[in-house]
């Protein structure tokens, strides 16, 4: 057998075992690349319209209102700087409530179901839905179909690489061609798209083996000379599930307080145009991460 036919059956059978979640994980993978977009699209009609000379209220009064009305302090702070964009509190990955930022009104929640449709499609796309004691099998599936998406895609081009390298052959792997032939139309389409597409997925396929897998990351640290990070716990748990784990309290738990949100992020005004993030240190906080866009 040569290595050329060895190469055809490994790449056969890898598809034939993975194809169908590989399908899922790509139809959702694109779905997630637009999330932002389409829940930006379901809360575009949350705006403010401040009067001339109007001040924007601290954050520490926003957030005050934003727990009052929901009885929890929220997961993650929005602030955009276009002066009729409201200030967005999370409350988990399915409750958005928007605040006037210079009333301190409440405006309502974002769009709910928009939000739990991208919360389902995220957790198909990373442990195939499975709920529960489950995620670690889901997860375990969807990383190994993720690593043999890579075998696919690294032995595609040693299939359709041509024996020799003139224009004919260059413009059957190159070139979508028709023809009353089915068999040999499919196979022109498959490589045609294997060429084109190659690069971008292995950029895409070898970064979520990164991510599947510790052993692939901790590799990836050592290729660029630095040492790997500690072990961490495993992803499909939740915050909540962890701080338990870890003997940590919730924000809630611990009491947690909010001074000082307005400094952090005046700095960040200042800065002018760009992305601005914050992760606070203590992992008991409530307020995982706040993040100003411009």
């Amino acid at each position: 057998m040569t290595l050329r036919r060895f190469l055809f059956w490994v790449h056969l059978t890898a598809g034939c075992v993975a194809g169908l979640v590989i399908l899922v994980m790509s139809v959702t993978g694109i779905l997630l690349a637009y999330r932002r977009q389409f829940i930006n699209w379901g809360d575009r009609g949350f705006q403010t319209q401040p009067a001339a000379g109007d001040q924007r209220l601290p954050l520490e009064d926003l957030l005050a209102a934003a727990q009052e009305a929901q009885g929890r302090p929220p997961s993650n702070i929005t602030v955009r700087a276009d002066s009729v964009a409201p200030v967005a509190f999370d409350f988990g990955r399915e409750r958005t409530v928007f605040v006037n930022p210079y009333t301190g009104k409440i405006l309502g929640e974002g769009s709910t179901g928009l939000r739990r449709s991208f919360s389902t499609v995220e957790d198909v796309h990373r442990w195939l839905g499975v709920g529960g004691e489950g995620r670690s099998l889901g997860r375990a599936v969807t990383g190994a179909c993720n690593l043999i998406f890579l075998i696919l895609v690294t032995t595609g081009p040693f299939l359709w690489w041509p024996k020799q390298w003139n224009w004919a052959n260059l413009k059957k792997i190159t070139q979508f061609r028709g023809g009353p032939w089915v068999r040999a139309r499919d196979w022109n389409w498959h490589n045609v798209l294997g060429f084109w597409c190659v690069v971008p997925l292995f950029l895409i396929v070898i970064t979520g083996v990164i991510m599947s897998y510790a052993w692939a990351n901790n590799l990836l640290y050592r290729l660029t000379r630095n040492a790997p990070p500690p072990q961490s716990q495993p992803a499909a748990q939740s915050l909540a599930e962890r701080n338990r784990n870890s003997g940590q309290r919730t924000g809630a738990e611990h009491g947690a307080r909010f001074d000082g949100l307005e400094k952090l992020f005046a700095p960040r005004r200042a800065a002018g145009p760009g992305l601005h993030r914050h992760q606070p240190a203590s992992a008991e906080s409530p307020c995982e991460r706040a993040h100003l866009h411009h």
